[in-house]
């Protein structure tokens, strides 16, 4: 490859490569100078030297910026998520202890004891079997040293129901259908009352079953916007010794203020939404420890 004049020094007459004039190469000075275009303006020179108190810095010429603490970014959400938390446990404790709770007073019976277990409560629901799911059970009691010989059920029924004749009549009506099934099933007593000022109906029906006498008392309790149920069975003797003390219990039994509250519908929208509030509320808690 031939060059017609030098690039270094000018030399105008055809050379190979070197050139006769200075002696470049001129092939080597021109990739030299490709070299240096490419490159960048600190190639080909000196490149300035970073001051002696960034060596070691990993930024370059520009100091690094100090990061700020990530404790504190995190802290409000934190505590606002335990604000959040306190908040619904007073929600908690209003709706579904306060309000929705036990849901009435009663003195127990001297010598009768609180069981609370799944059988049990299923149990004293099936004493209500076409309303099985209004339903609360609100307390049972065993009378000590027994076992479950004498029991003592108290349920409330989100459903109001008269306390007439028509009641009455539709209690007598079961026991006859009883009798029919049973052998030994006798009626009592069928009768209105009142406990606590409240109208009640109540029947009482022996059952005979081997020569055992079982005693039985079923009262329903008119309250606000539901009905008390009460069942008491125990054996005959046991069963006229205690009638007195529980039926002067059962002149205490008094359901709480409802209001708005003992509407089914209420009750029970209020308990799902503060389901989904908790669940929330630990899902955002949640999302913000993994954040940090």
């Amino acid at each position: 490859m031939g060059y017609a004049r030098c690039p270094k020094c000018g030399y105008a007459e055809p050379f190979d490569d070197e050139c006769p004039r200075c002696g470049v190469y001129v092939s080597k000075y021109l990739a030299a100078q490709e070299r240096r275009a490419s490159a960048g303006p600190w190639q080909g020179a000196a490149a300035p030297q970073a001051p002696p108190s960034s060596v070691g810095s990993t930024s370059g010429a520009f100091p690094a910026t100090p990061r700020p603490p990530t404790d504190s970014s995190s802290l409000g959400p934190i505590l606002g998520w335990t604000l959040g938390l306190l908040f619904l446990a007073g929600v908690g404790y209003v709706v579904l202890i306060d309000w929705f709770g036990a849901g009435f007073h009663f003195d127990v019976p001297p010598g009768w004891l609180a069981v609370d277990d799944d059988a049990t409560e299923q149990a004293v629901q099936g004493m209500c079997p076409r309303v099985r799911e209004k339903t609360t059970v609100h307390a049972f009691y065993t009378l000590g040293g027994l076992g479950t010989q004498s029991v003592l059920g108290i349920v409330e029924i989100d459903e109001a129901m008269p306390m007439d004749e028509s009641m009455l009549a539709q209690l007598r009506g079961n026991i006859e259908r009883a009798r029919g099934q049973l052998q030994g099933v006798e009626l009592a007593r069928a009768e209105r009352a009142s406990y606590g000022g409240r109208p009640a109906v109540e029947v009482q029906v022996d059952v005979e079953m081997a020569g055992v006498t079982t005693s039985m008392l079923q009262l329903l309790l008119a309250a606000e916007r539901s009905t008390m149920v009460v069942v008491m069975a125990a054996p005959g003797d046991v069963f006229r010794r205690e009638i007195e003390a529980v039926r002067k219990a059962l002149a205490t039994l008094h359901p709480l203020p409802t209001g708005l509250r003992g509407q089914p519908w209420f009750k029970y929208s209020l308990r799902w939404l503060w389901v989904l509030a908790v669940v929330a509320t630990a899902g955002f808690g949640l999302t913000r420890l993994r954040r940090g």
